[in-house]
């Protein structure tokens, strides 16, 4: 259980397919996708996370084509207080499978 005085970071990793992208939404799409939830994004992770994104020269997006973080229902409802960040990086296959 979350402590009250913790901090706790949530990164939310996947990957996605131009393909699979393309039943829900438009192309083209970024190497990269940031997701966030408002209110449970540190400014300073997600510059840290866009810096080494640019630093290998790929493109980015942030909540698109996804959008949002995972996050434990007891802290959206606010039974559980913490500070708590969540970001999830969606990366896109065509960077690893060519």
């Amino acid at each position: 259980m979350l402590a009250d005085d913790k901090d706790l970071l949530i990164l939310d990793i996947h990957s996605f397919s131009d393909k699979m992208a393309s039943h829900i939404l438009t192309p083209p799409f970024p190497d990269v996708c940031i997701g966030t939830i408002n209110g449970f994004c540190n400014k300073n992770i997600v510059n840290s996370i866009v810096d080494k994104i640019k630093k290998k020269g790929l493109s980015y997006a942030f909540n698109y084509p996804y959008k949002g973080s995972m996050m434990p229902n007891c802290i959206m409802n606010g039974s559980v207080k913490g500070n708590v960040v969540s970001v999830m990086i969606e990366v896109n296959k065509r960077i690893y499978l060519g």
